[in-house]
């Protein structure tokens, strides 16, 4: 028996006995519904997914203009940084007093004009070894003298590690004598000169910007904040002699005469006036230096 031939005698069946028989077709709208709601989802799912593509696509344009954002601001940063290396310095620059407290049976006795003389000296050249990395208006070879490079688990001079040679004026390289050092002299460079080198075959490359003239006003703000402190610490040292002379001179020390007392003070008066010349010297030297017109 055929498909259609039963699908007939079971239409009369149902027919004799009463029951109501639902048409087939009465099924396709509800069909037709299920069909309608899949689509609408699976579309709604679709521009779902498509929406937080672009959404994940805005955020990616909105990261990649402040990543370039922030890298030229960076770049901008290094290049103030670069230009104005030489006018952050260290707080270290700045003239600081060894403690030094005299005994008390050492403040009986006059001090000694010559020692005297000789502290003073070295607080003068301690001043002119500081100006070393004090960039001018002409870079030199000098600017590298007070780096440190952290070489075979100890900190050596530049110069022990690498030949410094001044090619332009605004290029140095270092070439190192042991060529796995390069990158550490890159770093000592970098960090205590501020400025931005590059190593390659054991030569290290170190561009040297030209400073404008407002930087170079810093610097020479600088040098006379410096210079200043210096002063002041050749002053220290002529202040705890003459605490000691003056109370020879009122003869208030035993064994003491007046008159030795009073010859010492003018001796580190003399020593003092001559420590402070050849600093003044010095800094008005540097000073020329960094103001020259290029």
């Amino acid at each position: 028996m055929n498909a259609s031939r039963f699908s007939s005698l079971l239409r009369q069946s149902l027919q004799c006995t009463g029951r109501r028989v639902i048409p087939r077709p009465s099924t396709l709208p509800a069909m037709d519904t299920v069909a309608s709601s899949w689509r609408y989802k699976h579309s709604g799912a679709k521009m779902g997914q498509h929406l937080e593509r672009l959404d994940e696509l805005a955020h990616e344009q909105s990261q990649k203009k402040a990543q370039e954002r922030r890298q030229k601001k960076k770049a901008r940063k290094a290049e103030t940084t670069s230009e104005a290396a030489a006018v952050e310095q260290p707080e270290e620059e700045l003239y600081q007093e060894e403690e030094e407290q005299l005994a008390e049976e050492e403040q009986n006795f006059l001090p000694d004009p010559k020692q005297t003389k000789l502290k003073m000296k070295q607080i003068v050249q301690r001043f002119i070894d500081s100006l070393k990395n004090m960039r001018g208006a002409e870079p030199t070879v000098a600017l590298f003298d007070n780096v440190q490079v952290e070489a075979y688990g100890a900190r050596t001079s530049l110069q022990s590690v690498a030949q410094v040679v001044l090619v332009s004026p605004t290029l140095a390289t270092a070439t190192c004598f042991d060529p796995s050092l390069a990158k550490a002299v890159r770093t000592a460079v970098a960090q205590q000169l501020n400025l931005n080198p590059s190593a390659e075959d054991g030569v290290v490359n170190i561009p040297l910007p030209r400073i404008s003239l407002e930087s170079r006003q810093k610097i020479a703000m600088t040098l006379a904040k410096r210079a200043e402190s210096y002063r002041q610490g050749i002053r220290q040292v002529r202040r705890k002699a003459m605490d000691v002379t003056k109370k020879g001179v009122a003869g208030k020390l035993e064994h003491v005469s007046k008159d030795d007392a009073f010859r010492v003070q003018q001796e580190v008066e003399a020593a003092t006036e001559e420590a402070i010349h050849e600093l003044n010297r010095a800094a008005e030297e540097k000073h020329n230096s960094i103001m020259a017109v290029e």
